[in-house]
């Protein structure tokens, strides 16, 4: 593959368009349009303010209660590996 030096660097990324603009001539402004764009873009700021507001309103609450039952028993399980040398034939 070829090396490009700077200059054509620089023009192939101003002409790289992931998305190319439509002409002005298929473009047509309508209210209908507008009115769909504004409730659009008011839904996502709702939306956006209220995930921030749960965010910075949610707390953890640490709460701990003393066992009164003295008669259970506690389960604990330990799983134990023990390194032992293998007896090869």
């Amino acid at each position: 593959m070829r090396r490009l030096n700077r200059k054509q660097t620089l023009k192939v990324v101003r002409e790289l368009d992931a998305f190319a603009k439509v002409p002005e001539d298929y473009q047509e402004a309508s209210a209908g349009g507008g009115t769909v764009a504004l409730l659009t873009f008011s839904l996502i700021a709702v939306l956006v303010v209220s995930e921030v507001r749960f965010f910075l309103k949610s707390r953890m609450k640490y709460q701990y209660d003393v066992d009164a039952d003295l008669n259970s028993k506690l389960q604990i399980n330990a799983d134990l590996t023990v390194a032992m040398h293998c007896a090869r034939k």
